[in-house]
């Protein structure tokens, strides 16, 4: 009989990046995994819409697979209204969580399951199904925790939604402190995206390890070193006067804060500087950092780029000087952590998952404190002086984190496996 591996990932599209992307990264580690390995089977649970996508994409890369499969966890009729908008995302997910724990909690009654793993959601307020098969299974929950910085929203300029996402984040903090403890008691084993988390939740005696949720794919390592080759290194600036090519990169929504970076352009040291800022509105919604930019009067120093391929989103890095990214709250940065592999200095606030994930790479960038007297003289200072420090190249993503990771707790689980099997036989 095979070892089972259950890979809890709600979200899971190759088509989607942020959270679906990052079920899929995870999915895509553990199939490499069960390829090298006979003894084990990949039982990945998902979404119906999840489902559909991720098995196109495995009838791509493996026709003929055989020891991983994806089960949809479906939704009953009546509450299928759920799928149809971005807003009732998280209610579906507590209903497919339900459900979830119902069908592991048949599953463990007939298959050898030894390691089961939630990959999404990355937030530490959302409960985990697999804690259903803790005691008769290896459970590790994470990466998760997405730190949020709420003193961010009130750097001036405040967009129209200040006051609210500012009380929101307030409130997150405080509820995400108990939530957390709570679903971490229920699993064996918890990933955090930072050490502060980790740290209070191994005060609370819970088994911990920080591992920030970033990654980068080899192909886009493999056209980083191309393009780095190419323009050799970028020149170190020293600011004032200095014609600095800016760079956003983000869905254009509140909580990324680019209007900070637009406004930033009315500083004197900045008036020759130029700012791309790549990615869309949300669904449905207006580019409002638009009006912005024309009622600043610098809109024809901002470029609107769209959501473009990620080549080209790295083409950009190596182009410009700073990347500002004054994210108010984030779970594991992709951006940054690309920026860091480029070498591109990076601007963000202290305590985000921004700043998590520079400091992880050791990049180099400026973290902003923010208060409620900081204007957007702060970003430009941080830009001023970020554009100064020289490109360093991180070297930690070069290396296959994921399957570092993941080949380590399937030896964990495996040794748990026999440890209960000998207790069982004595």
């Amino acid at each position: 009989m095979r070892d089972i591996v259950v890979i809890s990932a709600f979200s899971c599209d190759p088509n989607i990046p942020s959270e679906p992307t990052v079920g899929w990264t995870y999915l895509r580690t553990w199939m490499k995994i069960a390829t090298s390995s006979e003894a084990i089977e990949v039982m990945a649970i998902m979404s119906q819409s999840s489902k559909l996508a991720t098995d196109a994409q495995i009838l791509l890369a493996d026709p003929t697979a055989a020891n991983y499969s994806t089960v949809a966890i479906e939704l009953p009729r009546v509450a299928r209204i759920l799928e149809k908008s971005q807003h009732l995302t998280r209610f579906e997910y507590l209903l497919w969580c339900f459900l979830a724990r119902r069908y592991l909690r048949k599953q463990s009654k007939s298959r050898n399951i030894i390691l089961a793993r939630h990959v999404t959601f990355a937030s530490e307020l959302l409960p985990t199904p697999i804690s259903e098969v803790t005691g008769k299974a290896f459970t590790v929950w994470g990466p998760v925790g997405s730190l949020g910085e709420a003193n961010a929203f009130l750097v001036i300029p405040r967009h129209s939604r200040w006051r609210s996402q500012f009380i929101l984040q307030r409130v997150r903090d405080a509820i995400s402190r108990l939530q957390s403890r709570r679903i971490a008691r229920g699993v064996d084993l918890v990933l955090t995206t930072s050490q502060a988390l980790a740290d209070d939740l191994s005060k609370q005696g819970v088994e911990t390890l920080a591992f920030p949720n970033t990654r980068l794919d080899s192909d886009l390592l493999d056209i980083i070193n191309k393009g780095q080759e190419l323009s050799g290194c970028a020149p170190v600036h020293q600011g004032g006067g200095v014609s600095l090519n800016l760079l956003c990169v983000g869905n254009l929504v509140y909580l990324k804060r680019f209007e900070l970076a637009i406004a930033a352009l009315l500083d004197s040291r900045l008036s020759s500087a130029t700012l791309s800022i790549i990615g869309k509105p949300a669904q449905g919604r207006e580019n409002y950092l638009l009006q912005i930019a024309d009622s600043l009067g610098v809109r024809d120093r901002v470029q609107f780029l769209g959501r473009i391929p990620r080549q080209e989103v790295i083409q950009a890095m190596l182009e410009s000087d700073v990347l500002v990214h004054p994210s108010t709250r984030e779970g594991g940065s992709a951006v940054v952590g690309e920026a860091t592999a480029v070498g591109l200095p990076v601007v963000c606030f202290a305590r985000t998952g921004a700043a998590v994930v520079l400091d992880f790479a050791g990049g180099n960038g400026i973290k902003v404190e923010a208060n409620n007297y900081s204007s957007e003289t702060l970003i430009a200072d941080a830009i001023v002086k970020a554009s100064a420090l020289p490109r360093k190249p991180a070297q930690i993503w070069h290396r296959d984190r994921y399957l570092e990771m993941e080949v380590g707790l399937l030896t964990a689980a495996r040794s748990m496996a026999k440890m209960r099997r000998d207790l069982a036989s004595e």
